[in-house]
């Protein structure tokens, strides 16, 4: 009897054992069963930290779970998208990024992109716009244009980063600016405000507030077109039709999360912010803020990131301002042939 005994106990051990959860190295619990940290590339008062702020509080509830939001600024974004790709693929930090990380690797920023991380959902798109002091004696777009193309290198504009949205329309127009560095958008309107610079570009939602209380002036927006809204703001289009190819063109907003973070994590996030995006009061933001909602999430998001990532790479590429795209196996946007085109700053 007691020889039986010993020969079904380690058998009866084993089958005991295949009945608990076994250890795969990602949380077991479920998920969220905590904090979730929200990372912000850039300083308060920016496009990317107000819809940041807005959504979670939205999500939240939806979660169950807060989410603590930390302003991680500098390097164009590049700071806050490393810390949240060092850390550990399981949904508990999201980088709630613009458009940037799509630029740093043909500008040397990065070796980081969006290619290493999973879209949650892009929230919207913004247009951007060129702002000066109410006394500056800038009264057009014409009018700095044409002074930056007299005097090159003298005219005093912001600038968040080569990647930033500033760095990238100037970029576009080719002229030659004195670019000051600011740590986000907020900090260069405050900058402008105290006419510490001359001139910036930025989204229209970071300087909407300081339009209505005339603290700032629009000379003009970069679209190809008029905005309903805005009638009196001359389009970069078509004061300068030959930029009608690179446009319309504009920082978008979205949350990501690290590449590798498990599936279910990743519907739960993007089932709970499309929940918080589609609310009323959500939506009265987008509207406030004067943003183009998008909401997109799965294929569609990665498209629009994609064309996003083609388009800007190209055009910086043909300006001199990047290498060459085809080295990070970046297409030739969609509508333009296997050969490159003419370089339209010549």
């Amino acid at each position: 009897m007691f020889s039986k005994r010993v020969f079904v106990l380690p058998f009866l051990i084993l089958f005991l054992s295949s009945c608990n959860p076994v250890t795969t190295g990602v949380e077991s619990e479920t998920y969220p069963s905590r904090s979730i940290t929200g990372v912000i590339p850039f300083g308060p008062g920016g496009g990317a930290d107000s819809i940041a702020r807005v959504i979670s509080q939205h999500t939240e509830p939806i979660l169950g779970e807060s989410i603590v939001l930390q302003n991680v600024e500098g390097g164009a974004g590049s700071i806050a998208a490393y810390d949240v790709h060092k850390d550990p693929a399981n949904g508990y930090k999201i980088l709630f990024g613009a458009e940037n990380p799509n630029l740093y690797r043909t500008t040397g920023i990065s070796d980081l992109s969006y290619h290493d991380y999973e879209p949650i959902m892009l929230f919207a798109r913004t247009v951007p716009i060129v702002i000066v002091h109410p006394d500056s004696p800038f009264q057009t777009l014409d009018d700095l244009i044409e002074q930056a193309e007299a005097d090159p290198g003298k005219i005093l504009m912001a600038t968040t980063g080569p990647v930033g949205t500033s760095g990238v329309v100037t970029s576009m127009l080719g002229l030659d600016f004195a670019m000051v560095p600011y740590k986000g958008e907020g900090a260069s309107i405050t900058g402008l405000m105290g006419k510490q610079i001359e001139a910036s570009i930025v989204s229209l939602p970071s300087a909407y507030n300081y339009i209505l209380a005339n603290k700032v002036r629009v000379l003009g927006i970069v679209n190809d077109t008029r905005l309903e809204d805005f009638g009196d703001w001359p389009a970069l289009g078509e004061v300068a039709p030959d930029y009608l190819e690179h446009l319309p063109w504009g920082a978008y907003y979205g949350a990501y999360v690290k590449k590798g973070t498990p599936e279910p994590i990743i519907e739960t996030l993007r089932d709970s912010f499309t929940q918080a995006f589609h609310t009323d009061e959500f939506q009265s933001f987008i509207e406030r803020s004067k943003m183009i909602p998008l909401g997109l999430t799965g294929d569609e998001a990665l498209a629009y990131q994609t064309e996003w990532e083609s388009r800007t790479n190209w055009f910086l590429y043909q300006s001199g301002f990047a290498e060459h795209p085809s080295n990070y196996n970046i297409p030739i946007p969609r509508n333009e042939t296997q050969k490159e085109r003419k370089n339209p700053f010549d």
